[in-house]
């Protein structure tokens, strides 16, 4: 048995729903282990959203894959650096009524005892809402702590965050322009560079989580304008959901990641109604 399998072996999944929106923060600046510990925090936020987190070492470590080997003076500098980062992590959300961006922070605060470890955190109420999902209303996604742990490489679990959010329908559609933004490439990367060296990796490596995943170059003439993910899902949900991709598909102001067509939740309009 190899490094990975061994990894791999024993880890059952470790989930939590949370609303699409999730996939809209601002993450532009994490590197890998940053959305390791993001992801890990966003855990144990969600299973008890109004609270204030705390969240020991021991489990932080356990849940990011920070094992034995690296050291206290290093894990408080990766999750220091995370932290840090979060500062800076905002929801982004334009009102129509007031023709205005709004600029959303996700923690209402966030420390680290750099002699035991530990991480205590607060959720602002916008997060709050983003982590509270009515299964009845839609709009959610689940998220797997433990995929995070057997991938290796910032785009892949950038990528894999993404499918996740369309993993009941199997196909999931992003603009060239939204997938670089997300990866953090420059709009003047080499197309074939990012093709070979981050997206057809990214896919093998997802490969086993996602039965069959595809990507596929949408062109407008020679040039790209985004790309089409697909692999296998359910049988009755995929049927359920083909008006909705269709509509994807046929809308292109629908297709972007932070707007999943008709299931998009009323409630964060509402939400910032109200702070407006």
């Amino acid at each position: 048995m190899n490094k990975k399998e061994k990894k791999e072996e024993g880890l059952l999944p470790k989930e939590v729903l949370v609303k699409n929106f999730f996939n809209s923060i601002n993450i532009k600046s994490f590197k890998e282990k940053d959305i390791d510990i993001f992801v890990a925090i966003t855990y144990k936020i969600a299973l008890s959203p109004n609270k204030e987190i705390i969240i020991e070492q021991e489990e932080l470590r356990k849940l990011t894959g920070m094992g034995e080997n690296v050291s206290i003076s290093v894990y408080n500098a990766h999750v220091n650096e995370l932290l840090e980062k979060l500062q800076g992590s905002t929801y982004v959300y334009f009102n129509d009524k007031t023709n205005e961006k709004v600029y959303v922070n996700i923690l209402e605060y966030m420390k680290i005892n750099v002699v035991t470890g530990d991480v205590t955190i607060k959720a602002t109420p916008f997060f709050q809402e983003i982590l509270e999902v009515n299964i009845k209303e839609g709009g959610f996604f689940s998220i797997d702590v433990n995929l995070n742990l057997i991938l290796s490489g910032k785009y892949t679990k950038i990528i894999s965050l993404m499918l996740q959010q369309w993993n009941n329908f199997g196909r999931f559609y992003i603009s060239k322009e939204k997938l670089y933004e997300k990866l953090q490439l420059s709009e003047k990367a080499n197309v074939k560079y990012v093709n070979n060296e981050i997206i057809m990796p990214a896919v093998k490596q997802l490969g086993k989580q996602f039965i069959d995943l595809k990507v596929e170059k949408m062109k407008k003439g020679r040039s790209i304008t985004g790309y089409l993910f697909t692999f296998q899902t359910h049988k009755k949900i995929a049927e359920q959901a083909e008006p909705l991709i269709q509509e994807s598909c046929s809308e292109p102001s629908l297709q972007d990641i932070e707007k999943p067509t008709s299931l998009i939740d009323e409630n964060i309009r509402k939400y910032f109604e109200e702070v407006k």
